[in-house]
C-alpha cells in the first residue's frame, strides 16, 4: 500500500477567495508555522490536527530585504549584460561588486531559511 492509499484525508473542500484574503490566510499560516490547509483546519476545528505539515519559521523582514536586494542586483547584472551584448567593454569592478552583493544576498536567504 503506497502513501496516498494510507492517507486518511481523502475529502476536499474548495472555497474561493480574493487575492487579499488568500495572502492574509497564507501569511497567518506561515506565522503559525503550518501549511495553509492545516491552518484552515485548525481554525475551523479549533485545534491543530495530527499529520499537519509544519513549516519552518521565516523571518519576513530578512526575506523582504533579500528579495529587494536580489531585484537590485538583477538590474545591475542586466545592465552589464546589455553592455556586453553591444560589444562594449564591461566594468569589471561593477561586475565584481554585483557578484559580491549577490553572494551576500544568498547568505541572507539562507539565514531566513534556517531561522
Amino acid at each position: 500500500m503506497n502513501k496516498s492509499q494510507k492517507r486518511k484525508r481523502c475529502m476536499s473542500i474548495r472555497s474561493a477567495c480574493t487575492p487579499e484574503e488568500y495572502d492574509a490566510i497564507t501569511e497567518k499560516a506561515m506565522v503559525a508555522g503550518i501549511s495553509t490547509g492545516g491552518y484552515i483546519r485548525s481554525c475551523c476545528l479549533e485545534k491543530v490536527t495530527s499529520g499537519t505539515k509544519r513549516r519552518a519559521q521565516v523571518d519576513s523582514a530578512i526575506l523582504e530585504r533579500a528579495i529587494s536586494e536580489m531585484r537590485r542586483i538583477g538590474n545591475n547584472l542586466n545592465q552589464l549584460a546589455r553592455t556586453a551584448n553591444m560589444n562594449q567593454s564591461i566594468d569589471s569592478t561593477r561586475l565584481r561588486q554585483a557578484l559580491t552583493e549577490h553572494t551576500a544576498t544568498l547568505q541572507l536567504l539562507r539565514e531566513a531559511r534556517n531561522s
